[in-house]
């Protein structure tokens, strides 16, 4: 059987059925890299949402070394009056709470920087709860070199740390 023996209406629906499949292909892929695309801006969207709460937590830290440097600054302070605990700062909530596993879950790249992140944060409180304890039973302006280099070099590092 030959091309021309073929009749026009059998030709046409032919044609009809090829460019239909055609067009059933293409809509199949679109959709397809459309549900994919949708997915890539969700994670874009969380990203985006996560970076602004980990930067909120960053700036409640350098809140937290300005309150607790008035220290130096004011003869009436007796201590550094900020948060010891480092599960019960923003951070430390954040950090040690169900919005983490959460990150996690949905960026597994994060887990090692978060993992990263715990041992300089607890040495971050823990400097600050060692400087209290040296003030409590001293008189300050005795205690305050030992005091201020404590600061510089554990305090001011490990914030430095959390940030990195």
């Amino acid at each position: 059987m030959r091309l021309k023996d073929i009749s026009i209406s059998v030709k046409l629906f032919t044609s009809f059925a090829v460019v239909l499949l055609f067009l059933i292909i293409i809509t199949s892929v679109s959709w397809l890299r459309f549900g994919s695309v949708m997915t890539d801006i969700d994670k874009a969207g969380y990203a985006a949402s996560l970076l602004k709460e980990i930067l909120n937590k960053e700036i409640d830290h350098l809140k937290f070394l300005s309150e607790a440097s008035r220290f130096f600054i004011d003869p009436a302070i007796r201590k550094m009056d900020v948060q010891t605990d480092d599960h019960q700062c923003a951070l430390g909530k954040w950090l040690y709470g169900p919005e983490r596993q959460k990150a996690e879950e949905a960026m597994e790249v994060l887990v090692p920087l978060f993992k990263k992140l715990e041992e300089p944060h607890g040495q971050l409180h823990a400097s600050i709860q060692k400087i209290n304890s040296l003030v409590a039973n001293q008189d300050k302006q005795v205690i305050l070199p030992e005091v201020q280099k404590l600061f510089e070099s554990t305090t001011k590092v490990s914030l430095v740390r959390v940030q990195e």
